[in-house]
């Protein structure tokens, strides 16, 4: 999330917290799916979301997929990537 931020911030520009909880929300893995239905139903009963608290969900759901091998980590550009 903060090098999404940090990529916006490059280009000369800036996002609030909401903005950005906003972008994951409606840009998620469907690996993330049952994290991001979660969030949409809060935020459809008017539940304020924290961007901690998303990004504590989101490393958990991540550190899960990893522990089960869903996710492969590539060294030459420092991405994950998801495995099927």
């Amino acid at each position: 999330m903060e090098c999404l931020r940090q990529r916006i911030a490059e280009c000369g520009k800036t996002i609030n917290d909401n903005k950005l909880i906003m972008h994951i929300l409606y840009h998620p893995a469907s690996e993330y799916d049952n994290i991001n239905n979660q969030n949409m139903k809060d935020l459809d009963d008017k539940k304020e979301i924290e961007l901690e608290d998303l990004r504590a969900d989101l490393r958990c759901k991540y550190d899960r997929l990893l522990d089960q091998g869903n996710i492969e980590i590539s060294d030459d550009d420092n991405d994950d990537k998801i495995v099927k």
